[in-house]
Parts: structure tokens; C-alpha cells; sequence
């Protein structure tokens, strides 16, 4: 079975946001730590859906490149 991307899904960078502000707002309990560096990653896996100010729909079929990094 295929999961296929679906065209509503907002890109991951906002997922970050969310989990950034999240983890700023529990700053002093570990989960908002790890929320806050959660959110940092997935940031920074979509910066490029980020820069290009792409909010909803799935990414564009291209080459594969080295680990699926774009």
C-alpha cells in the first residue's frame, strides 16, 4: 500500500513553527526543550518550502538526490 502525499497537508516548516512556539512557551520543562529542538529540525528540513513561502500542498516530483535531500 502507497501512502500518497495529499494536497492539503500544510508543508512541515509550519509543523516547526508550531512546535518552536510551543516549546518557547514551556521553556523550563523538558518537554518544551525537546519540542522547541523538534521543531528546529523540522524547520530546517522545509527551509526551502519555507523561502519559496509554500504553505499548503505536497512537494514536486523531482530527481531523487543523495538521502532525499533537496
Amino acid at each position: 500500500m502507497k501512502l500518497n502525499n495529499p494536497t492539503w497537508a500544510p508543508h512541515h516548516w509550519i509543523y516547526g513553527v508550531m512546535l518552536m512556539l510551543l516549546g518557547l512557551f514551556f521553556y523550563q520543562h523538558l518537554l518544551g526543550q525537546l519540542s522547541f529542538s523538534f521543531g528546529i529540525g523540522h524547520f530546517i528540513s522545509d527551509l526551502k518550502d519555507f523561502l519559496q513561502l509554500k504553505f499548503i500542498g505536497p512537494d514536486e516530483e523531482g530527481e531523487k538526490k543523495f538521502w532525499g535531500i533537496d
